[in-house]
């Protein structure tokens, strides 16, 4: 009764819950126990992102060739990385997981939110070395698992023909307004 007559009180409960825990642990559970596959057979899995992978993040957006296809092809500084790479860790609202090959982290993806209509941008970012396994495809497999109720989208350069080849054989299909999209109703049709 008291908590019904304070939601300031309630709120304040609601936002330091959160803060420990977000409600998504039964996808993260799924992404290790049902992984997907590389094109070699290989177990790939996502987990979260902490503050000690910011420095390996960094170094994969500084491999040659890796950000062409970015909106921004200038890699950032490091000091510039660690605030953003702080930023995303600290959004609840998104996610941002490593992908790993076989226990072995070999890229970043990332949910971050568009807007209030459960509409999540979707990031992907595959070191050069592992590129060409199908381990992006297995890692966009995997994202749906994380935020089953929403709806993701990913900008695609029309250029980039090895991005957009794994985002469709994971199941994302060309909205014709130049988006890659996979909504969670066409999750639950399957």
């Amino acid at each position: 009764r008291r908590l019904a007559e304070s939601p300031e009180q309630l709120a304040a409960m609601s936002r330091a819950a959160f803060s420990t825990c977000d409600g998504r642990g039964t996808g993260r559970v799924l992404t290790q126990i049902a992984p997907e596959h590389s094109d070699t057979g290989d177990e790939v899995t996502l987990r979260p992102a902490s503050a000690d992978d910011c420095e390996l993040v960094w170094n994969w957006q500084n491999e040659p060739h890796i950000r062409r296809h970015f909106r921004n092809p200038d890699p950032p500084g490091w000091e510039e990385h660690q605030l953003w790479f702080e930023r995303q860790l600290n959004d609840l609202r998104g996610a941002m997981c490593i992908i790993e090959l076989g226990g072995t982290a070999c890229g970043l993806l990332r949910l971050d939110p568009l807007d209030e209509d459960c509409r999540f941008e979707v990031s992907i970012l595959v070191s050069t070395q592992y590129q060409g396994q199908g381990i992006g495809t297995a890692g966009l497999k995997l994202a749906p698992l994380l935020l089953p109720w929403a709806n993701l989208v990913a900008d695609v350069k029309s250029d980039n023909t090895q991005s957009r080849g794994a985002f469709l054989a994971a199941g994302f299909i060309d909205d014709g307004a130049g988006h890659l999209v996979r909504s969670s109703s066409h999750d639950m049709q399957q």
